[in-house]
């Protein structure tokens, strides 16, 4: 499994809720991937989705991964107006 922490919307540093060194000590504790990403000025979004892509393709050739049991989980924590989203789907783009 391939857990990765992003950071959205580093544009509006001014409504910023998690400050970075806490999401980053986060991460390097639980030995995760972590990024900060802003959609509206294009900052990691490729990058994040790169990396992680090419580290599961990766794990997956070498037998680290079984393909039949590849699924994507999206968890999103809304903090400003307290709502939460839990999605998973069975099948992902990289299960070849």
């Amino acid at each position: 499994m391939k857990i990765v922490l992003i950071g959205n919307k580093n544009d509006k540093e001014q409504q910023r809720t998690v400050l970075y060194e806490e999401a980053q000590q986060f991460a390097l504790s639980k030995q995760i991937l972590f990024f900060e990403t802003s959609a509206k000025q294009n900052i990691n979004i490729s990058k994040a989705f790169a990396i992680t892509a090419r580290q599961t393709v990766q794990r997956i050739v070498e037998g680290e991964i079984n393909k039949d049991f590849c699924s994507v989980e999206y968890f999103y924590t809304d903090h400003k107006n307290n709502y939460e989203i839990y999605k998973k789907y069975k099948k992902c783009c990289l299960c070849f």
